[in-house]
């Protein structure tokens, strides 16, 4: 049994529906429509005969225009994923029809396993193979703040069609989708039209990344100065890589060595703090004492708030591409700096990062987390490789052949270390015994496998997977089931001043605030997967691949910001929440990682179309 909610607010048990059962809802939802208009059109032209009293203009207006079905207190939303088309819903989906100042619900769907779809320009609500056309000829969608409602003009008229189509279909009436990026995008692209998105997205400052004085970058752009609470203006070593990363992806070399250097130069004043680890002066389980990844980049300087600083995934990161730079030429190490990445792989040593609880991507409670040991891995192997190159030529003075040896020795025995960690892991995040720790799904997994690339295969292919099954959302993706930050009503709940504190100690106050399916959907993660698969197909040929990578890159397209919000146009949120019920972008928006993974999602959707010459179907 189906159960849906009817104007009323009453509970209305419904049969398993059948193409016929749907086909008589529609039919008298179209007669009661009819009757609504004509019933209003009646009063409106006996307004105008009658001599009619204030009061009684009132109840005659207020009894044409009822309030059968307020604003829903919940939302158990579904979407077409990939459409930018969301709709409230307390009991399944609803269509509401906007007129004047008020809402009215004059469709619900039949239950939970329908969604709205667009084929062709056309709004049709799907099961499956079966299908309703939407459309109508005295009304067309429009789309305000994530929520559809209908223009009304003149009464409905029911139009000839075929029994699939004929339910309200208009061909002269499209759902118009208001998001500025619509006429841009594609179901299936040629490598010129992706080139004009990313032109256009560069023309309108959506790809701008502010350089601060060191050559660092501060993790998101505050468009108002209210918005400095976030903190987002200091310098995170994980955002950074990401984006230096990006840069050397698409050959601004010179901007990615900039901000590893700068790193470096930060890193050279925690060696006091390595020193006090390795020779076991100091307590690793005192955060404040290791090495600090989030600092003031104009500085290069401490920041002395309190911080979740255990983060090995960000120090991973950091040796990753500093190796790789290096390696490739475009970035020369000192001897100084050759010492220094040799102290960390010491330090990952004294730490033994392969069972340490870290607090990860998300710098939350502290656990061994897969995440952070893959990047360490990823960072140990691509120092190993680059090490070893660099015995075989000329090494930079003050380093010794005997130097370089010992610490690739040290290194590859690490690296054994953490690859049985993550065999025994993977393809979860934590599996420690404290069902507090234990996480089943975390979107941080896909690091792994790009940018890193430490997991391949079939591990890949699970990965994904289950990110695709338990966290993806209409609106983005969760960072993991039973994630508190930004959970619905955020900025209800907490103050400015309680928001982006580290909670790392105790999550417990928190995490009491989010409502079942409240987590915040991240933009972080569709230009990521949109990745992972263009370079399978690059790899295979298989087409399969190049339709996911246009799926996922299109719902990176419409998670960019609209018309008409807080925020300017076709701008990179760090996450979509839900306030009072409508989602929107979280304070965060720019995050500048969320920029840099969309730049590399557009690059790798033109490489795959110049390297295939062909365009498949979404």
């Amino acid at each position: 049994m189906i159960t849906t909610s009817n104007p009323s607010n009453e509970e209305e048990d419904l049969p398993e529906e059948t193409p016929e059962a749907l086909r008589g809802i529609a039919e008298r939802l179209q007669n009661a429509i009819q009757e609504l208009f004509a019933a209003r059109a009646e009063a409106d032209e006996f307004s105008k005969s009658a001599n009619l009293s204030d009061e009684d203009e009132r109840v005659l207006s207020e009894a044409a225009q009822p309030d059968i079905n307020p604003q829903p207190t919940t939302d158990s939303a579904r979407a077409n994923l990939d459409r930018r088309l969301y709709l409230p819903a307390a009991d399944g989906w609803q269509v509401r029809v906007k007129s004047g100042p008020r809402e009215y619900c004059y469709y619900q769907s039949p239950g939970e396993d329908w969604f709205h779809t667009l084929v062709e320009g056309e709004l049709y609500l799907q099961n499956g193979e079966e299908k309703i056309c939407l459309n109508c000829a005295h009304r067309r969608g429009v789309l305000t703040d994530n929520r559809l409602f209908w223009q009304s003009g003149r009464r409905p008229t029911r139009l000839p069609g075929n029994t699939s189509s004929q339910f309200w279909n208009s061909p002269d009436r499209k759902a118009d989708m208001t998001h500025p990026l619509e006429s841009l995008i594609r179901d299936q692209y040629r490598a010129d039209d992706v080139h004009a998105i990313t032109r256009h997205l560069i023309e309108h400052g959506t790809f701008e990344f502010p350089t601060l004085k060191s050559g660092l970058f501060s993790a998101a752009l505050a468009q108002s100065h209210d918005l400095q609470y976030t903190g987002y203006q200091n310098v995170w070593v994980r955002d950074n890589i990401h984006i230096a990363h990006h840069f050397h992806v698409l050959g601004e070399h010179d901007r990615a060595v900039r901000a590893v250097a700068s790193i470096t130069q930060f890193e050279h004043t925690q060696k006091g703090k390595l020193r006090d680890i390795i020779v076991g002066k100091a307590d690793p389980q005192n955060v404040m004492l290791r090495p600090h990844i989030r600092f003031d980049g104009d500085h290069l300087a401490e920041v002395s708030e309190q911080w979740a600083h255990a983060q090995n995934d960000a120090l991973g990161n950091w040796i990753w591409l500093a190796s790789k730079l290096a390696l490739a030429g475009h970035w020369q190490p000192t001897g100084e700096d050759i010492k220094l990445l040799s102290n960390f792989v010491q330090y990952f040593e004294a730490i033994q990062f392969w069972q340490d609880e870290d607090s990860g991507h998300w710098e939350e409670a502290r656990k061994v987390e897969a995440s952070s040991i893959g990047a360490v891995v990823g960072g140990l192997t691509a120092l190993r490789d680059y090490f070893v190159t660099m015995a075989s030529a000329q090494m930079p003075q003050g380093a010794t052949k005997s130097f370089i040896d010992q610490t690739c020795r040290r290194a590859e025995g690490l690296i054994e270390q953490g690859q049985a960690a993550l065999k025994a892991i993977l393809p979860s995040e934590c599996i420690q015994d404290d069902p507090a720790k234990q996480r089943r799904y975390d979107s941080a997994l896909l690091f792994l496998i790009y940018p890193l690339q430490v997991v391949d295969g079939e591990m890949a292919e699970t990965i994904v997977a289950n990110v695709v099954t338990h966290l993806l959302g209409p609106h983005g993706v969760r960072r993991y089931l039973g994630d508190s930050y930004w959970c619905a009503d955020y900025k209800k709940l907490l103050d400015p001043a309680s928001r982006t504190v580290d909670v790392s100690e105790d999550m417990s106050a928190r995490d009491s605030l989010l409502q079942p399916g409240g987590e915040a959907q991240w933009c972080l993660f569709d230009p990521i997967i949109s990745v992972i698969h263009g370079r399978r197909y690059q790899q295979t040929g298989d087409a399969g691949q190049l339709e996911l990578q246009t799926q996922h890159l299109n719902r990176s397209l419409r998670q960019l910001t609209g018309e008409g919000g807080s925020f300017p146009p076709l701008r990179c949120p760090e996450s979509n929440y839900r306030e009072n019920g409508v989602w929107g972008p979280n304070d965060i928006t720019p995050l500048l990682w969320t920029q840099a993974n969309l730049r590399l999602a557009l690059h790798f959707m033109e490489q795959s179309l110049l390297g295939s010459g062909k365009t498949v179907g979404n």
